[in-house]
């Protein structure tokens, strides 16, 4: 339990980070539209599932950026390390607890106001904006 708190708080600090970059950056629309970013984030729930499936543990993003179910979107993916990167203009964190039991995503714009997505392993997708920006 105190690894999933650990690891929700990162990945909070870490989406509420890039929103307040975001917003502070100006307003300009990210390249993904919110139903390419949506579908992104739904496949990688997906992946993770089927990670979870056949090795018993969730991945961090590293591991699942060569998962089979996102080959089409590998190119566009680009790691800084084990946790943390980036797809189109997105910012993509996903964080996987030691155990493996556990992970948290989050995509989030680089910049602007455009929508930030965070899931975990119970596959519920949250959506926001950062403070400042327009209402959906």
């Amino acid at each position: 339990m105190k690894t999933r708190i650990v690891v929700t708080v990162i990945v909070l600090f870490v989406v509420a980070t890039f929103s307040l970059q975001s917003a502070k950056t100006g307003v300009t629309e990210p390249q993904l539209t919110q139903a390419e970013a949506l579908a992104f984030v739904r496949a990688l729930n997906t992946a993770q599932v089927d990670t979870l499936l056949s090795s018993g543990a969730y991945a961090s993003l590293e591991g699942l950026a060569k998962h089979r179910f996102l080959q089409d979107r590998q190119a566009q993916i680009a790691l800084k390390d084990s946790a943390l990167g980036s797809y189109a203009d997105y910012k993509l964190s996903v964080v996987a607890s030691k155990d493996g039991k556990h992970y948290l995503l989050g995509l989030v714009p680089q910049s602007g106001c455009g929508t930030a997505f965070l899931s975990g392993e119970s596959g519920i997708i949250y959506t926001g904006k950062a403070l400042g920006c327009p209402a959906f």
